[in-house]
Parts: structure tokens; C-alpha cells; sequence
């Protein structure tokens, strides 16, 4: 069954996450199939939609010190893909790294890398720029993100309504408390996926749309709740691994084991585990009720 033929790449450099790497060759590739020709990888990887620089934990199997010392750079960037055989590896996370460590486990050396999407991008971005009044929102979004170095930007991945008010909008300062302080202000979330911007309207998820159901890939599914009246506003998922969940996409229950919970929710907090070498790879889905 393919399902169960895994595979995750890893790309190093070569150069630093924010500058441009496009046409050149990389400094260290990695590829893992689980097989014992290949070295292991595991990659555990977290995502928001709000705000916070998605982060990533991988780990290789026994580098040799060669390319270990090469990859001891911080800032470096890096870039997971993972997916089954035979299909399109899809890009789980890019951005740089954060910080390595070296570890000696039996016979093992397991060189573990911590990385952030974005995070050199937002330190180094700074706004000033003044917009009039009853200006499409979506615009003044598209103008700030503009400013964050080396990040790219669809208009299809902003997906905000409204206008400025009548005093208009004086955007000054670094880049992301400026766009925190729009989405609170406008009721948006932003962030930034793979080394691309998106924002999304508190009552709006992206047309993407993944159907899970116990028959493949839902392992559980529990109600999320709030209030004083313990409310329902959302679920929490544990699944198999599917290519191409993010978040502020909606995600389809249908669970035959509790179908109280079944219908379309908006993905908040999605969090992977993958390993080459496991019997399985999971996510793990903070999922709250569309319009919520």
C-alpha cells in the first residue's frame, strides 16, 4: 500500500533563510524512505494562523562530521518535504535555523535542528507608510506585507474584507506589531507559511478544503469547549498525516463513532509528527467552528 511508503527531504543553504536561493544548488540534501540504505529523519512540525512564526524540531541519523559542521549555521535555511511514494513531496516547512544540537545515543549520532519560518524575515522588516480613507483593507495588508524581506505574496492568500475608516491608517514601526495591532483592530489573523504571506478574516477560512473520515485517516475526534454553558466551538483531531492541511483551511469530520461532531471546521493550530522509521505519521488539529 503506498500510505505506507514515506519519504522526507530536508535542503540546507545555501544560503541564509531570507536572501534568495532560487537557482542555486543546494549545500546539503537529505533524503529518507525508512529504508536501511537511507539515514533517518524525523521532523515535527507546529502551525498557526496567528501570527507566531511556525517552528520546526529535525532531527537526522548519524551525518557524518562533515556535513554536520556545515550545517551548524544559524539562520540557514532549511526546508521539509514529506509525502507517500509515488506522489508529489509537498513543502512542510520552510525557513532558517534556530539553533543545533549534537547528540551521542548508544551507537547513534543525532544531530537535532530547531527552525522558525519567518523569523529573520519579521526582525528585519520595518513599515511607514500613511493610507487615506475607505481604502481596501486587502490592499493595505498586501502594501505592509511588502515590506517583509524575501517573503512572498499572493493576493489569493489574503482573504480580508472591509475598508479603512474615514481618518484613514498610519502604519509605523516594525512590520508584524503593525499588522498585530490591523488584525485586532479589523478582526484578521496573518502569518506566515513556508516563506509566504497569508491573512485570513476572523469569520473566513481559505477554499481549501480536506475530508476526514474514520474510514482512512481519522484516528479521534473530541469536542473543543468554552464557556460557563461547556459550549461546543470546535474539535480537537488526531489522524494520519495528509498533505496539504494548514491552517485557516477547512478541515470535513465525518466520523461514524461520533457524528454530533461531524461538519466543516476551520483549522487554528495544526501540529505534525513524521518519522521515517515509525509506524505510522500523525497530526494533530486545533479546529474551531467557521464564523467563530
Amino acid at each position: 500500500m503506498t500510505d505506507f511508503c514515506r519519504e522526507i527531504e530536508v535542503i540546507f543553504g545555501p544560503l541564509k533563510d531570507w536572501e534568495k536561493n532560487e537557482g542555486k544548488s543546494p549545500l546539503v540534501r537529505v533524503l529518507s524512505d525508512g529504508t536501511p540504505n537511507t539515514l533517518r529523519v524525523r521532523a515535527a512540525v507546529s502551525k498557526t494562523m496567528l501570527g507566531v512564526p511556525n517552528s520546526s524540531s529535525v532531527s537526522i541519523w548519524n551525518l557524518s562530521r562533515e556535513t554536520r559542521n556545515s550545517i551548524c549555521q544559524s539562520q540557514l535555511s532549511m526546508k521539509v518535504y514529506a509525502g507517500y511514494r509515488g506522489q508529489k513531496k509537498e513543502l512542510l516547512f520552510s525557513g532558517g535555523v534556530l539553533s543545533v544540537v549534537i547528540e551521542k545515543s548508544g551507537a547513534d549520532i543525532i544531530t537535532h535542528l530547531n527552525g522558525l519560518d519567518g523569523q529573520s524575515n519579521l526582525l528585519r522588516s520595518v513599515v511607514s507608510q500613511s493610507f487615506e480613507q475607505q481604502v481596501e483593507l486587502k490592499e493595505v495588508i498586501k502594501k505592509i506585507a511588502a515590506s517583509i524581506e524575501g517573503v512572498g505574496i499572493n493576493p489569493d492568500d489574503i482573504n480580508v474584507d472591509g475598508k479603512t475608516g474615514y481618518s484613514g491608517i498610519v502604519a509605523s514601526g516594525n512590520a508584524r506589531a503593525v499588522l498585530d495591532k490591523l488584525g485586532q483592530q479589523y478582526g484578521f489573523n496573518w502569518f506566515i507559511e513556508n516563506g509566504s504571506f497569508k491573512a485570513v478574516g476572523d469569520k473566513k477560512s481559505f477554499s481549501n478544503t480536506v475530508v476526514l473520515d474514520g474510514a482512512s485517516r481519522l484516528k479521534k475526534v473530541a469536542p473543543l469547549l468554552s464557556g460557563p454553558a461547556q459550549a461546543q466551538i470546535g474539535v480537537d483531531i488526531q489522524a494520519m498525516y495528509v498533505p496539504g492541511v494548514s491552517p485557516a483551511n477547512s478541515i470535513k469530520v465525518k466520523s461514524s463513532v461520533n457524528p454530533l461532531l461531524n461538519g466543516t471546521y476551520k483549522i487554528h493550530n495544526a501540529d505534525f509528527d513524521l518519522d521515517t522509521r515509525s509506524n505510522s505519521w500523525d497530526m494533530s488539529l486545533q479546529c474551531f467552528t467557521v464564523g467563530l
